[in-house]
């Protein structure tokens, strides 16, 4: 399977890059970033595409596609930038980075103006077409765009309306109503809680894959029993390990009770993350200056996840136009037989990966190469030597719970 979280690590590359390196006065160009309006209410089209949310943004009157995401600032292409005049960017970082802020005070959403748009530029928009399967972007609507302002987001209607109050927005009165809290830099956090007793601050990620992300510093608090589906990593020689965990319940906001959580444990950062495999069960608001979030079921069920493995996740190197195993299951087959982090993927079930690029692989219909066998033929090569190995599969429909 290819990997969908090539987005939500590439975002997250991009975050820890920025925020490491700009100096902390770079923030205040971030803060200014306001609807430009006192009173508005504006509903716009909204594309859901492999877990990430995209909408149609204008500078200068010309369309451009770029990413919702509320868990980082905003972020623009380097392609992008290279089109605007030089006079309204500005660097930051010194001889240390190359990294720019971008402000614009010609940027809308659905005729909305942004008063003193700012985005961190960076370079992203090649290495997204080269290594993964999303769709082409040129930049980020992130939380300081979206703070200003209530956000209405429904996935299965494909839209989305920004009001200045929620109180104008069509929010049903059986929806779920609870507080969020607010950093200074204006990402929307909420309490969750599981039922075993771990408790945590998450921020709310339009343009995560992730359901309920806890941090890994917590994870003494889960018996060695309840940890389910540990994954080893390692990419660009970092290693890391991390494990799914399924909780009766999770009470969100102190409030509303969600039932078959899917709860992972992952990354050590300062909190966790709520993102889409959890939202897209909803249409929900995030009201920033009501500092609160409601949550309403949709009258359909999101479709599970529909992704089959082998016990192994592999990515695309650029570097040497390569496919690498990067993760592996703990007591899968492929563990089982001696697959190891690190190897190259020739193929499977006869699909060459050799000098292939993300872009092909997406298009092949997968389902039909395998027809429902329950083994899939892998072809890996290591220290020269190829392998040939059998693996049984697993669809992981079968395997997460349905979130409630």
């Amino acid at each position: 399977m290819i990997n969908k979280l090539s987005f939500v690590l590439a975002l997250s590359c991009l975050a820890f890059v920025f925020h490491s390196c700009a100096p902390l006065a770079a923030y205040a160009k971030f803060k200014k970033t306001t609807p430009a309006l006192d009173s508005f209410y504006v509903e716009v089209p909204l594309l859901f595409e492999r877990g990430l949310p995209l909408l149609t943004v204008t500078i200068a009157g010309e369309p451009h596609l770029f990413a919702l995401e509320s868990g980082i600032v905003s972020v623009v292409d380097q392609s992008l930038a290279d089109k605007i005049p030089q006079a309204r960017i500005r660097k930051i970082g010194g001889d240390r980075s190359l990294k720019a802020i971008i402000q614009l005070d010609d940027l809308a959403i659905g005729g909305l103006p942004i008063a003193s748009f700012a985005a961190a530029v960076i370079p992203f928009s090649d290495s997204l077409a080269e290594a993964s399967c999303m769709p082409p972007f040129s930049g980020v609507i992130g939380l300081n765009a979206m703070k200003g302002a209530a956000w209405y987001i429904d996935y299965e209607a494909k839209k989305a309306i920004i009001a200045s109050t929620a109180a104008a927005l069509p929010i049903p009165d059986k929806a779920f109503r609870f507080p969020i809290e607010t950093t200074a830099m204006g990402t929307a956090t909420v309490e969750v809680q599981t039922s075993d007793g771990v408790l945590a601050e998450m921020k709310i990620s339009t343009g995560s894959t992730s359901g309920f992300r806890f941090p890994k510093r917590q994870t003494p608090e889960i018996p060695a029993a309840a940890r389910k589906l540990r994954l080893f990593y390692a990419r660009d020689g970092q290693r890391d390990t991390f494990f799914y965990h399924f909780p009766e319940t999770i009470l969100l906001g102190g409030a509303h009770e969600v039932s078959n959580p899917i709860v992972s444990y992952r990354s050590s950062k300062d909190k966790g993350e709520l993102g889409n495999y959890f939202l897209r069960h909803y249409t929900f608001v995030i009201d920033w200056p009501g500092e609160q979030m409601f949550l309403f079921r949709r009258e359909a069920s999101a479709a599970p996840i529909q992704a089959c493995s082998c016990g192994f996740n592999y990515y695309y190197s650029p570097q040497d136009s390569r496919w690498l195993v990067y993760g592996l299951m703990e007591s899968s087959s492929a563990e089982t037989q001696g697959v190891r982090l690190g190897d190259e993927v020739i193929s499977i079930d006869g699909v060459s990966f050799v000098g292939r690029s993300p872009r092909e692989l997406c298009e092949l219909d997968w389902n039909a190469i395998r027809a429902d066998k329950p083994l899939s033929k892998v072809r890996l090569r290591r220290d020269g030597q190829e392998l040939e190995l059998e693996l049984e599969r697993f669809d992981w429909a079968d395997v997460w719970p349905q979130e409630n």
